[in-house]
């Protein structure tokens, strides 16, 4: 069953205090919808966007406290408004890189579209902030990018 809230409250709740690579309760937290924007590009059948709590664990134990904490108050924000939205790479679990700029630094949040059943649904993979700007995205293909605030399709990649 998907829950809905804060993300703040859903961290309080189920990862604050827990030990370094414990097992938490497995639960789904409905983050927002995407932006029209977005869904118009034809990227994603479903406006939803959830996280885990697997995925909240993940980014609790591997990022710095202060990542960590700027995460939880801008994971939305990143999701609704990216700058960039790249093709991950075929190895990799999430289907999509959403990237925005915020406070003169650069977040990536990891976004995997699911379908099973007919039933299409996104979730949040990761998210962390990008220190080596120039070299990270160089085998990254850009697929959407955000010109005059509207997000278009560049001639680089069609999406699948």
């Amino acid at each position: 069953m998907k829950e809905s809230g804060n993300l703040s409250d859903f961290h309080e709740k189920y990862i604050k205090g827990t030990i370094k690579a414990s097992v938490v309760e497995d639960k789904v937290l409905y983050l927002i919808d995407l932006a029209t924007e977005i869904i118009d590009v034809g990227l994603f059948r479903s406006a939803y966007m959830y996280i885990t709590t697997r995925s909240l664990k993940h980014m609790y134990d591997k990022r710095t406290a202060e990542e960590y904490d700027y995460l939880l108050i801008n994971i939305p924000e990143i999701i609704r408004s990216p700058d960039v939205i790249y093709s991950n790479g075929p190895d990799k679990r999430a289907n999509f890189c959403f990237v925005k700029e915020i406070d003169g630094l650069l977040y990536l949040c990891a976004i995997e579209k699911k379908v099973e059943g007919g039933i299409s649904e996104n979730f949040v993979v990761t998210g962390f902030r990008i220190t080596k700007t120039k070299n990270y995205f160089k085998n990254y293909s850009p697929i959407w990018s955000r010109e005059s605030g509207y997000l278009h399709r560049t001639d680089q990649i069609r999406p699948q």
